[in-house]
């Protein structure tokens, strides 16, 4: 919804979308940056893969963004990789700075 009204292109994918179809949906739309809303969630070990497979599959010149309660959870999955998002304000910054109008 951020991206969105910083004026940025957005595609919803919808929840528990398989890795494989978030990374074919990120390279078809030539998108500049896949965003993961991670929401709190029973751990499952289903999961971590599918986090495993975007963080491995993504082209190199996407950017992987994570936020919401379970990021955190898992940022030691997403680092390497992308950043997790810990407040509005760092991912606002971070829309600006890919091109977006600050709210």
């Amino acid at each position: 919804m951020l991206a969105a009204y910083s004026g940025l292109g957005v595609t919803y994918l919808g929840s528990d979308v398989p890795a494989r179809d978030i990374v074919q949906s990120v390279t078809f739309a030539d998108a500049q940056v896949a965003v993961l809303g991670m929401t709190s969630a029973p751990r499952e070990r289903g999961i971590e893969r599918n986090l495993r497979t975007v963080v491995r599959q993504l082209a190199p010149n996407v950017e992987l963004w994570a936020g919401g309660r379970d990021a955190e959870r898992y940022e030691s999955i997403i680092t390497p990789r992308g950043m997790v998002f810990h407040d509005y304000a760092a991912y606002q910054q971070e829309l600006a700075r890919i091109g977006g109008r600050v709210a």
